[in-house]
Parts: structure tokens; C-alpha cells; sequence
């Protein structure tokens, strides 16, 4: 079992698909393994094919409540919503890579794979000008979102949602030149509707 918060939201990921039966999702024990208050915990099953994720369930709390919230980190708020997809909008295991992002402070920076942008928003609170690139353009718009939620302009900011193999050419065609700081791609992603792709092989492809 894994587990990350999100404020006083408790998010487990279980990878086996017996997990609800194994009850370890009270919101007491909860409260000791991370000493803060537990409003609500969501738990999801981790499936080997990614066609098989579903969204996390809500297993403690109010289930009248909105699926919708809002998580700080550092300072920079990011929207996460439960009920819309298999992560809720903001992958915890990036937090350094976000801090470092932060602390380097590019001007320019291409976010490849770029979900809900939130790197871009660490890079953007330090004056950056960005470039976003998402296969979905759902994704596109909650990162827009959250560079609203930080009261950070999109004037100087791009959203493209076309597949990374795509755009990079052409961007090269173009003699753009941005520092790339996006840690890695996804494990996998698909590429305009056709089969899914190894994530990591396919971007060493695009670098060379």
C-alpha cells in the first residue's frame, strides 16, 4: 500500500485488488501515521494495464462533499479534483523536482507531458516564460487553471495539446531554444489515439 496527502485529504493506492477488505483506511490509524487531521480518505487499485485505472473511491468521509479541492504546496496552489481521473491533478513524488524547478529559476522552460502544468507554475512564480504539451486538452485547461489559482498571467505562457513528437520538431524547425527541466515523461502515454507507448523509451528517442 501506498499513501499520499493532500492537505487533510488522505489519498491510498492499493496494488492489489483485494484492498477492500483489508480495512487500514480508518481515519484514526490514519491520523497517527501522518499526525494531522483526516477529513477524508479516497483509495484506488493500482492495475497493471492503464486501460483498467479507474478513479480513486471515497471511503472516509462526507460522500455529499465536492470532489473538488485545492492543495498548497510551498505556497503555489494547485487544483485536484477525485472524481475526474486516475490522479487527482497533482503527482506528490515530483515535490522535489517542483522545488528545484523553483530554485533554479529558468527563464524559459518546456513542459513536455505537461498534465495539470505544474511545473510550469513553479517556473512561472519566479517570472519564467513557459511551454506546455499535452496530448489532453483537458489537462491543458486545469493547468490554466492553475496558473489562475497563483494569480499568474498566460500572456507569456504557451498550451499545446498535440502529441511531444509532434511539436519538438518543429519547434526545432523554428530555432527555439528553451531549457527543458520536466524530470521525465509518463511510464505510458498514447500517441493520437493509436496503442500506448513506452513513456521513458519514446522521449530518449525524441532527445537524440
Amino acid at each position: 500500500m501506498l499513501g499520499g496527502r493532500f492537505g487533510s485529504d488522505v489519498l491510498l493506492s492499493f496494488k492489489k485488488e483485494c484492498w477492500p477488505a483489508n480495512g487500514c483506511w480508518k481515519s484514526s490509524k490514519l491520523g497517527d501515521w501522518v499526525d494531522v487531521h483526516v477529513r477524508r480518505v479516497f483509495a484506488r487499485f493500482i492495475p497493471r494495464e492503464s486501460e483498467r485505472r479507474e478513479p480513486p473511491a471515497l471511503v472516509v468521509g462526507d460522500p455529499g462533499e465536492s470532489l473538488q479541492t485545492v492543495a498548497t504546496e510551498r505556497y503555489l496552489r494547485f487544483g485536484l479534483d477525485f472524481g475526474t481521473g486516475y490522479s487527482p491533478g497533482l503527482f506528490l513524488d515530483q515535490r522535489e523536482n517542483r522545488r528545484y524547478v523553483r530554485h533554479i529559476a529558468p527563464r524559459r522552460l518546456l513542459n513536455c507531458f505537461a498534465y495539470t502544468c505544474s511545473f510550469s507554475v513553479c517556473a512561472a512564480c519566479n517570472g519564467a516564460s513557459t511551454v506546455n504539451i499535452d496530448l489532453s486538452k483537458k489537462s491543458l485547461t486545469r493547468g490554466r487553471e492553475n496558473f489562475a489559482l497563483n494569480n499568474l498571467s498566460t500572456v507569456d505562457h504557451r498550451f499545446i495539446a498535440d502529441d511531444v513528437q509532434s511539436v519538438l520538431p518543429r519547434l526545432a524547425r523554428r530555432g527555439e531554444k528553451i531549457r527543458c527541466d520536466h524530470p521525465r515523461p509518463p511510464d505510458f502515454f498514447t500517441l493520437s489515439g493509436r496503442k500506448q507507448v513506452s513513456g521513458p523509451t519514446r522521449f530518449r528517442k525524441l532527445a537524440h
